[in-house]
């Protein structure tokens, strides 16, 4: 998040080569004045009255040539044209590809705790289920409405929001599970018919697949919130989750809540919603 926000702000704080200016200056001042014999004389001296104070009679004290400048830090390109570059969107380029019957993989994280053994178990029941089911993806709410909105709360900082039952965000999704190109995506439901607070509104974004900034309205992140990865081989970046403000309902005079475990996507209407494979 800091990396896109250097990117929206366009002045990103990198202080690295000032620091390293800083040093050279100081080493050249320090140079020009008699500042390094002092120094050395002062050393000299502690030194050796230090191993008199042990028995010693004769002490050598001295000192290695200094070092040579250090070379200024390397600047990597962070902007080509219109396409911005960052470790994620040059993610892709630097792995290779994995067969997913790679299973040694995931037994690595396993053995070095990095993934525990329910949460690997859990990953391969959910693969397996999608790859029975029908079009073999993950539980997913589908809508039918071609042209949904995106809201129009002007949400901010600190607001307290109650996520719509899966009825109402259905409603506000067209029958790939989309609004306006933002999808509702399986790792949203637990947080449906809960209560949050709104940690910031989305105004731009950068697009991973081409990097390109993209402007973003009536979009949301939610405290507490994040993406645990487990419809997308156990992801352990634990992205933040957007949130159209059409499936979002604000509370006036409204206490922070704490924030619940996250489980069930039935409404507060009582209403039973279908969740469709796809």
């Amino acid at each position: 998040m800091q990396r896109v926000e250097d990117a929206i702000s366009d002045q990103p704080q990198d202080d690295s080569q000032l620091y390293a200016i800083a040093s050279a200056k100081l080493n050249a001042a320090a140079a020009q004045s008699d500042l390094t014999a002092r120094a050395a004389e002062n050393t000299r001296s502690m030194l050796t009255g230090m191993a008199k104070s042990f028995g010693y009679d004769a002490v050598t004290v001295t000192f290695d040539p200094p070092a040579p400048p250090a070379a200024p830090p390397q600047r990597f390109a962070t902007r080509d044209g219109e396409r911005y570059i960052c470790q994620s969107t040059e993610l892709l380029a630097a792995t290779a590809p994995l067969s997913r019957w790679a299973v040694a993989a995931y037994a690595r994280d396993v053995w070095a705790g990095e993934v525990r053994l329910t949460d690997f178990l859990a990953l391969v029941w959910r693969t397996l289920r999608r790859r029975l089911s029908r079009g073999g993806a993950a539980d997913t709410i589908l809508g039918e409405n071609p042209h949904p909105s995106r809201g129009d709360l002007a949400l901010t900082a600190g607001d307290i929001v109650r996520v719509k039952s899966a009825l109402e965000i259905a409603r506000e999704l067209d029958p790939q599970g989309k609004n306006k190109g933002l999808g509702f995506v399986p790792t949203m439901l637990p947080a449906i018919d809960k209560q949050y607070e709104v940690a910031f509104p989305i105004r731009k974004m950068i697009l991973e697949k081409t990097g390109k900034m993209i402007p973003l309205a009536n979009t949301v992140v939610l405290k507490g919130i994040q993406c645990g990865g487990p419809c997308v081989a156990n992801c352990p970046r634990s992205s933040d989750l957007y949130w159209r403000e059409s499936w979002l309902e604000k509370l006036v005079d409204t206490p922070a809540p704490k924030q619940p475990d996250a489980a069930g996507a039935q409404g507060a209407d009582g209403t039973t919603v279908t969740i469709t494979r796809r």
